[in-house]
């Protein structure tokens, strides 16, 4: 297992530092946002964010997987998505 992981990274910083720091063509990113309108998460991350993400994402040059929760208003925001 620690063969398949070797080039994996995890960090803690804004998906926007995130994004630039490592996007490549051979990038494959995994964004995991707080969900919409779901408390416990110690941090604001409400539309506006959502948007901003929606937005970073859609114009990477690597490849992206993205998990929101299954919410009418964020599946109209992420409906255009395609990596």
């Amino acid at each position: 297992m620690k063969e398949r992981l070797s080039n994996t990274y995890a960090e803690n910083l804004r998906f926007k530092k995130i994004i630039d720091k490592y996007d490549r063509e051979y990038t494959c990113l995994f964004a995991d946002p707080p969900y919409f309108e779901t408390a416990g998460y110690g941090n604001d991350f409400g539309k506006k964010e959502h948007l901003l993400l929606r937005d970073k994402l859609h114009n990477i040059k690597g490849k992206f997987i993205l998990t929101i929760n299954d919410y009418e208003k964020v599946r109209e925001w992420y409906k255009d998505l395609k990596k």
